[in-house]
C-alpha cells in the first residue's frame, strides 16, 4: 500500500506505535478493503514532481499513464 501525504503528516504516521498507525490507516482507508493492518516495517521515499519538456518528438508520443511520472490519483490539486 502506498500512503501519499505532505512530509508532516508522514513523519507524524511515521512516529505512531503499530496500533496507532493502524487506526489512522483504518480511518483514512474508509473500510473499503475491510480492517487493514501493518504487516511490515514502514518505510518512506519522498515523492518527486516532474514534467517532461515535450511530449511528442519524432515518431514518439507519451499519453495516457506512460505521460505521467506520478499517476493523477497520487497528484494533490
Amino acid at each position: 500500500m502506498v500512503w501519499m501525504d505532505d512530509a508532516a503528516a508522514i513523519d507524524a504516521l511515521l512516529a505512531l506505535p503499530a496500533p496507532g498507525f493502524e487506526a489512522a490507516l483504518n480511518d483514512r482507508s474508509a473500510g473499503v478493503l475491510g480492517h487493514l493492518r501493518q504487516a511490515t516495517h514502514l518505510t518512506a521515499w519522498p515523492i518527486v514532481s516532474q514534467i517532461a519538456d515535450r511530449f511528442a518528438g519524432p515518431r514518439t508520443a507519451l499519453i495516457a499513464e506512460a505521460a505521467h511520472v506520478l499517476p493523477p490519483s497520487a497528484r494533490r490539486a
